[in-house]
């Protein structure tokens, strides 16, 4: 088996090399390639009905991909204005279009808001 080796010389680019077929990929196939990238986004939802469960959240957001934590705020019937959670989703497609296609439908009454969070998860 014949052997090849990698000579970097001065002045030698330390850029990957790019051949033309990649060069010349869509922006929207880059762009999906790019979503599959884990990056665990946190997503704010807010206006949840008192007794919102883990489980009904995570299944919710399992229908636009992977879901990775479900935090839910300690709430009590009589703060059910301000019940909100936290869904931690790996990949930022599925996490934008989960939050694209979700904010404002109706979960157990009450019309959800949901946007990116914003904090590190």
């Amino acid at each position: 088996m014949a052997r090849t080796a990698t000579v970097w010389t001065a002045g030698a680019s330390t850029e990957p090399a790019v051949d033309d077929e990649d060069r010349n990929q869509p922006l929207a196939l880059l762009q999906a390639q790019h979503s599959m990238m884990e990056s665990n986004m946190n997503i704010y939802v807010g206006n949840l009905s008192p007794g919102t469960t883990e489980r009904k959240l995570r299944t919710t957001f399992e229908m636009y991909g992977k879901v990775g934590k479900v935090t839910i705020d300690g709430q009590t019937p009589a703060d059910e204005a301000f019940g909100f959670c936290f869904v931690e989703m790996p990949f930022d497609g599925q996490a934008l279009r989960a939050i694209r296609e979700l904010h404002g439908t109706m979960l157990s009454g009450k019309s959800l808001v949901i946007r990116e969070s914003g904090i590190s998860a």
